[in-house]
């Protein structure tokens, strides 16, 4: 994730020493900002409140771009090398399968399942609309189990 950080950072340009492949992962970043989190139709009057916005949403991105390149780069690496136990915990409860173990690839496309992803054999991969609205689901939910820890007898 550093080497995705660092290409962010300096801005995906050749000039600045970011090669082609790491440009399309800045490309890619600024897709997820756009498309999932939906930055451009957020009407922020000020400047200031964008930067507050970028700041809440950009570990958000990043957690999903890394999410979706290691499911298409390292399919069978393990869930947990890219999310906490405890998210993945949720989505195996919402997904209603407790025991199984889930590769970056299953996370991938179970994440964009609960957002609307069909997953079918002759669907395209799942995009950054559905992959948004699945996370903002896992995190409602995940929300709701800390409350419940929080508030037990």
């Amino acid at each position: 994730m550093g080497k995705l950080i660092r290409a962010v950072l300096r801005g995906g340009d050749s000039s600045n020493g970011v090669s082609l492949p790491d440009r399309w992962f800045v490309e890619d970043f600024h897709k997820v900002l756009k498309t999932g989190c939906l930055l451009e139709d957020r009407c922020l009057q000020t400047v200031e409140a964008m930067c507050n916005l970028l700041a809440v949403l950009t570990p958000t991105a990043m957690r999903l771009l890394w999410l979706r390149q290691t499911a298409q780069t390292a399919p069978d690496t393990p869930a947990t090398e890219v999310i906490s136990k405890e998210v993945i915990q949720v989505v195996l409860h919402l997904d209603k399968r407790p025991k199984a173990t889930l590769t970056a690839r299953d996370l991938w496309r179970t994440i964009a399942r609960f957002g609307g992803y069909l997953d079918r054999k002759s669907d395209p991969p799942p995009g950054w609309q559905t992959l948004w609205k699945g996370w903002l689901r896992v995190q409602t939910v995940l929300e709701g189990v800390h409350l419940a820890r929080q508030f037990s007898p």
